[in-house]
């Protein structure tokens, strides 16, 4: 089965690139539209656009056209409507087994609205979605396609000592970013603020006012980035990981979940909408406080109690591997797509 998969360059393609690895009757081969061709700084993408900007993109299109594939992604692909290539799209695609995934909520949702209209096939990146797309698409056909995680051998998750710290925290946090700090600074301020007087090791790109520096106290507590292969060694060096979210009350996960669950480590999760939908169970395959105070009480807890932390992390690792493992859903989807198989609300 091959899937083509076309995006921005995002830590998701470096497990893709995994997957493909683990399952020996999978191929992905992944498109770039953001890098120039012959300087993708990522190795995992095979292709890039030819130039950069609109015109670079249109062509990119038509080398995509080109390819024989079982299923085409489309990963959150504002950038159709940005450019103005909604026609070359449906001219290029309109007989080919395609689908656009809008795997992110928050901030950019009425983006990808405008983008997913051009698409007859949608996957969400979380259930409680499902409803929402229905009213705002319809007639469009729903998948659900959550961000996934990859195998890991235990020797990969084997601790770094330069890593080693009691919670550990990643990512863009954007504290004071105007718009999307708005959204994300109050996961900040509940999942990571409350335990800054611990042994805390904050992780991410942007170290300055949009990044961990930004936010009140953190500055001392920042490591730096990490490239996005080492994030199993990364968390699994630490006791508790502490996802921040700016979907965390509209529904829907960014990567960091399906990573930390997958990687092993004991989870801590913005309590978020629609979580049970999706399977997940609170108090069993992460703990997920809806309060500062909660965040504070819950984390002291666990990093005093190491069979609770094993239990948690055993559970999660496990539901993650069962439920969104890449390889396995990606292959459900090509089937969802070719039998006409849609998920319901």
């Amino acid at each position: 089965m091959k899937i083509v998969w076309v995006c921005n360059s995002t830590e998701a393609e470096t497990d893709l690139w995994r997957a493909a690895q683990n399952h020996a009757d999978l191929d992905i081969e992944t498109w770039c539209v953001s890098a120039v061709e012959g300087k993708i700084e990522l190795p995992y993408f095979q292709h890039g656009v030819l130039r950069p900007g609109p015109e670079g993109r249109r062509e990119l299109l038509e080398r995509v056209a080109a390819v024989g594939a079982d299923l085409f992604v489309f990963r959150y692909p504002t950038w159709l409507t940005a450019d103005g290539l909604e026609g070359t799209f449906r001219r290029l695609f309109a007989d080919r087994p395609v689908i656009g995934w809008v795997s992110e909520q928050g901030p950019t949702k009425e983006w990808a609205l405008a983008t997913m209209k051009h698409f007859a096939w949608v996957a969400v990146n979380a259930r409680v979605e499902l409803p929402f797309y229905r009213a705002a698409l319809p007639g469009v056909k729903l998948s659900y396609l959550p961000f996934g995680c990859a195998w890991r051998t235990d020797e990969e998750l084997t601790s770094r000592p330069q890593y080693l710290a009691d919670f550990v925290a990643d990512g863009s946090c954007h504290y004071l970013c105007g718009e999307y700090g708005g959204w994300k600074k109050p996961s900040v301020d509940v999942m990571v603020r409350p335990l800054l007087d611990q042994d805390i090791a904050l992780w991410g790109h942007a170290p300055d006012r949009c990044g961990w520096k930004g936010v009140p106290g953190a500055a001392g507590k920042y490591r730096g980035a990490y490239a996005p292969v080492e994030h199993a060694q990364v968390y699994t060096s630490s006791k508790v990981y502490l996802g921040i979210s700016w979907n965390w009350s509209l529904g829907g996960y960014g990567i960091k979940l399906a990573r930390a669950l997958g990687a092993g480590i004991c989870t801590m999760w913005h309590r978020t909408v629609g979580m049970e939908l999706d399977g997940i169970i609170p108090g069993v395959h992460l703990v997920a406080p809806g309060t500062a105070e909660e965040t504070r009480a819950e984390g002291l807890r666990l990093l005093g109690d190491s069979e609770a932390r094993q239990t948690i992390a055993a559970a999660g690792r496990a539901f993650a591997l069962a439920h969104w493992e890449w390889g396995a859903n990606l292959k459900r989807l090509i089937d969802d797509v070719h039998h006409g198989r849609e998920e319901r609300p």
